[in-house]
Parts: C-alpha cells; sequence; structure tokens
C-alpha cells in the first residue's frame, strides 16, 4: 500500500503545482491579448495593459503600452496634419471662387467652379473622416423617419430622384446628426451613378431598424464588396468617375459601427447597388432629450 500511496502524494501536488504555474502564466497573456484585440489608436490615451503580476509580466506589459503610446502618437500627429493641410486648402479655394466669379467668360467660369467644388467636397470629406469625435454625439430620441426623409429632401430639391419608403413616425435611440451624414453619403455615391434611388426604412419586431438604400446604377463586383469599405479604395470602373478619395463608404461604415450596427452590400438585378444598414435597438435616453428634427409631413421626395 505504502508504494502506492508514496509516489500519489508526490505525484498530486506537482500536478497541482503545475496547473497553478500554467494558469498563472496564461491569465495575463488573455487579459493582453483581450485588450489588443480591442485597442483603439484614436480612442482614449492611456496604458491598457494591466502592469501586474510577476516581473516578466510587468515588463511585457510595460512595453506594450509604451509601444501602443508610440503607435497613438504617430498617429495623432499624422491626423494634426493632415487636418491642418485641409483647414490651410479651404483660403485659396476661397480665393480661386471668388476670382472665378468674376470672370466674364461663362466656359471658363463654370469649368472652374466645378473643379473648386471638387476639391472642396474632397477637403470636407477628409476632414470628416479624420473627425473620430464623431461617435462623442449624444444618444438621443429621435423621430428616424424625418432624420431620411430630411436627406432625401434634400437631394430632391436640387433635382435628384430620390424617394422614401417607410413609416412616417418613428422614435429610434441614435446619434441624429451622424446618422444623417451616413444616409447623405449613400444618396451621393447613388446619384454619382444613377438615375434614381430609393430609400426605404424597415421596422423589425425587436425594434431593431433597417436603412435600405438601392439604386438603377452599374452595381459593384461583389469580389470587391468588402474593399470599397476600406479607406482611400476607388474603383476602376464606371463608380470611380468622382474625384473623390474613396472615404464616403468608409464613414459610413464607422458611424454605423458607432451604433453597434452593421453593413451590408449587395448587387440588385438587373443592375444596381443595393447598401442595407441594420441597427439594433439602443438604450433608451431620457423621453425629453427629443430631437427637433425638421419634419418634411408625408410628402416623398
Amino acid at each position: 500500500v505504502n508504494s502506492v500511496l508514496i509516489p500519489l502524494v508526490l505525484f498530486f501536488p506537482s500536478v497541482l503545482l503545475s496547473i497553478y504555474a500554467s494558469r498563472m502564466i496564461a491569465a495575463p497573456l488573455q487579459r493582453f491579448s483581450k485588450a489588443a484585440n480591442v485597442i483603439n489608436p484614436n480612442g482614449e490615451p492611456g496604458r491598457p495593459f494591466e502592469e501586474t503580476g510577476s516581473s516578466e509580466v510587468r515588463a511585457l506589459a510595460q512595453a506594450l503600452n509604451d509601444m501602443h503610446a508610440r503607435v497613438r502618437e504617430l498617429v495623432d500627429v499624422r491626423i494634426r496634419m493632415l487636418r491642418a493641410i485641409s483647414h490651410d486648402l479651404r483660403t485659396p479655394l476661397t480665393r480661386l471662387r471668388l476670382r472665378a466669379e468674376r470672370s466674364d467668360q461663362p466656359a471658363i467660369r463654370d469649368a472652374l467652379m466645378t473643379d473648386i467644388d471638387t476639391l472642396a467636397s474632397m477637403i470636407e470629406e477628409t476632414l470628416v473622416y479624420l473627425n473620430k469625435d464623431g461617435a462623442g454625439e449624444a444618444l438621443l430620441n429621435a423621430d428616424l423617419p424625418s432624420v431620411i426623409m430630411t436627406a432625401c429632401n434634400d437631394f430632391a430639391d436640387i433635382g435628384h430622384s430620390v424617394s422614401y419608403c417607410g413609416p412616417e413616425r418613428h422614435a429610434f435611440v441614435c446619434r441624429p446628426k451622424q446618422l444623417q451624414r451616413a444616409i447623405d453619403n449613400l444618396i451621393v455615391n447613388s446619384t454619382m451613378f444613377a438615375e434614381h434611388v430609393d430609400v426605404e426604412l424597415r421596422i423589425a419586431p425587436d425594434q431593431a431598424v433597417i436603412i435600405r438604400v438601392s439604386d438603377n446604377g452599374p452595381g459593384i463586383p461583389t469580389t470587391l464588396h468588402a474593399s470599397v469599405l476600406e479607406p482611400f479604395f476607388k474603383l476602376d470602373s464606371a463608380r470611380s468617375e468622382y474625384a473623390g478619395f474613396g472615404l464616403g463608404l468608409s464613414i459610413v461604415q464607422d458611424i454605423v459601427h458607432s451604433h453597434n450596427g452593421a453593413m451590408t452590400l449587395a448587387n440588385a438585378n438587373p443592375h444596381g447597388l443595393i447598401v442595407e444598414i441594420h441597427l439594433p435597438r439602443q438604450q433608451d435616453v431620457d423621453p425629453g432629450r427629443r430631437t427637433r428634427a425638421r419634419h418634411p409631413g408625408s410628402r416623398s421626395a
């Protein structure tokens, strides 16, 4: 009996010690892995990796935090540089616009104004993309159809064929200014290459919403649906005729993600592009904090 008990007495403590040691090593690594997956160079400054544990773990955490600080500093410097350049370009563009407006040659004046408007749009697009503070807009209990119809009517007022289909009233917790910008970007993307745009709002049984923007344009090859969501990606097809930086859909995706939502692209039959935004129901806010967005009534754009 002793010959059996003695090995067991020696074996079990060794096993327990091994399990404890492995967990002591694995636990910090799991924390580091989790922190690395959610880290955001544009987020709040700080040291996301906990500098606790053994000397080796503390040294690793400190090195990771220092690396995070250097990456964040590099990103901040580049963003500040691009913002400064974009802002400084506005002054000469304004002077060019004033000089073009005084031209007595209509053809040259119109061509110059078109180029100036294109450059101004590109600068604005860049500034919007670089401004990562949009998610800081407060969540409000907004009338979502009003937000969408306002965007549709703004384009219809300047001659585009844009229609809205959906409920006339529906309270939804969101960031209305950011959401309207997302709808604007999708409509702009469609009106550049299509004759008609449909914007549809659907309400799911769980109060989540689906915003569907479809057009009758040339569409986008299925193999490039993921690529067009990347910043600065531009197609070589008909949709690349607009001289932008390729940030429109990236901005939309950032706004959708700030609402914990998802965006999908699909080609229509026989042609056209369909973009769907799926937004889950957000946590309710104080009913008194309701947006006073302009409601255009039941008029469709």
